[in-house]
């Protein structure tokens, strides 16, 4: 993968969701949802979507509009054509590039553990032997 696409990932994803949310706006350019709306056509929870729509908002990625007073917040993406221009190449080198997409996703994953998060589809850790009925 290519150094500014590297330093791109870095620069707004802090997880898997982030990134998934990223590439979802690069694939539908014009929507501009709730983060319930976007955590619907996800197929995610909106507790797991509305964290990463803020950080990519505050990282420039998507553009939030706030409404009704502060009661609706939506989310679009930027029009920024430079950031729209490597959005784009992170989408094929993530789609096309297998390669690149592990390096994408170990990324990725290596900087949850920094931060102490488990790693996708890691087990919850079992119960104590004392915990389970007999």
């Amino acid at each position: 993968m290519e150094d500014r696409l590297h330093r791109f990932v870095g620069a707004f994803a802090e997880g898997l969701v982030d990134l998934e949310v990223a590439l979802f706006y690069e694939a539908n350019p014009s929507m501009c949802d709730t983060a319930a709306g976007v955590a619907l056509r996800m197929y995610r929870e909106v507790d797991q979507v509305e964290p990463s729509l803020r950080r990519l908002a505050a990282a420039g990625l998507l553009i939030e509009s706030v409404l009704g007073g502060g009661r609706y917040r939506l989310y679009g993406l930027t029009d920024d054509v430079a950031v729209l221009v490597l959005l784009v190449e992170l989408s094929r080198a993530y789609h096309y590039d297998a390669e690149a997409r592990r390096e994408i996703i170990r990324s990725l994953v290596s900087r949850g553990h920094e931060a102490g998060q488990p790693s996708p589809g890691a087990a919850a850790t079992p119960p104590s032997p004392s915990a389970t009925p007999n």
